[in-house]
């Protein structure tokens, strides 16, 4: 179940200027008309504190949306979390259609290190897609927050889990073949989003979706010309190596954080290079 959100003009917990944002929702809408307010606190806690490390209780990853608090009153449940103020990475490579390898490594980078932090505290996140990205600001250079844990599921060293999860375009063959599975999905994700960054257009994509979901489990990549043609062998190698239909072959987060695209890659130029292409619809 998905919360239902409530939108408010303003929020009684927060005053000007902050660097967060409160998101009010209404205790009934979220678990049912007899919600209690234990009910509701223990909702919110299992999909949107996911991300934190319970033994500790922080969360000390900049690069992941945090909830800093949950304050009750007679009518809402105010959840008062990161404010992300630029928008997501969908809207962004739909206005500027492609980014450049040096910007795409800079996000991509930043993305394998949150991601890093949830699997090395036993987290999948399950549903990694642009909208899922945000930025903290407007700027080309803005850093991102990896959003959205409501499909996320925790594991133990070595245990898979197993369920439909996912978005079209984005979701591993494995998910989609009813298999077992664990972080090595995530890294598929990244490894589409990657794709999309660098050519502005999904690496499987058909007119319906049963036909993507066929040919994400035929896993016949290719590289079109235009744009790839223009585009490192150095790029190509690491989404091939994301992008790799056998799960024990497939990249970890620290494999590809230290693969030499990313290395030599994220420390330069910020700006974006527009292309026309394929135009996204959100899924």
């Amino acid at each position: 179940m998905s919360p239902h959100y409530l939108s408010r003009p303003s929020c009684p917990f927060l005053l000007p200027p902050t660097y967060l944002r409160c998101m009010s929702l209404v205790p009934n809408l979220v678990v049912g008309n007899s919600a209690s307010s234990a009910d509701v606190r223990a909702f919110l806690l299992e999909h949107f504190l996911r991300q934190c490390n319970r033994r500790n209780g922080t969360c000390a990853d900049p690069g992941v949306v945090r909830l800093h608090d949950v304050v009750e009153d007679s009518g809402f449940v105010h959840l008062i979390m990161d404010l992300c103020e630029g928008g997501d990475l969908f809207d962004r490579i739909t206005r500027q259609n492609r980014y450049t390898e040096a910007r795409a490594a800079c996000i991509m980078r930043s993305l394998l290190e949150a991601l890093q932090l949830c699997h090395g505290m036993g987290i999948v996140h399950r549903d990694l897609k642009p909208e899922n990205i945000l930025f903290l600001d407007s700027s080309d250079a803005s850093p991102i927050k990896l959003a959205d844990f409501g499909l996320a599921l925790e594991f133990t060293q070595g245990q898979q889990v197993s369920g439909m999860a996912g978005s079209t375009f984005y979701v591993a063959p494995e998910v989609l073949q009813g298999l077992s599975y664990s972080t090595e999905i995530d890294m598929w994700s990244a490894g589409v989003i990657l794709y999309v960054m660098l050519s502005g257009t999904p690496p499987f994509w058909e007119a319906t979706e049963d036909g993507t979901f066929k040919a994400i489990q035929q896993g016949n990549l290719n590289f079109p010309p235009d744009p790839w043609a223009g585009i490192s062998h150095y790029a190509k190698d690491l989404v091939l190596r994301m992008l790799c239909s056998d799960v024990e072959s497939r990249l970890t987060t620290a494999q590809a954080l230290n693969h030499p695209w990313i290395v030599k890659n994220s420390k330069r130029g910020l700006r974006a290079q527009p292309h026309r292409t394929w135009s996204g619809k959100r899924l």
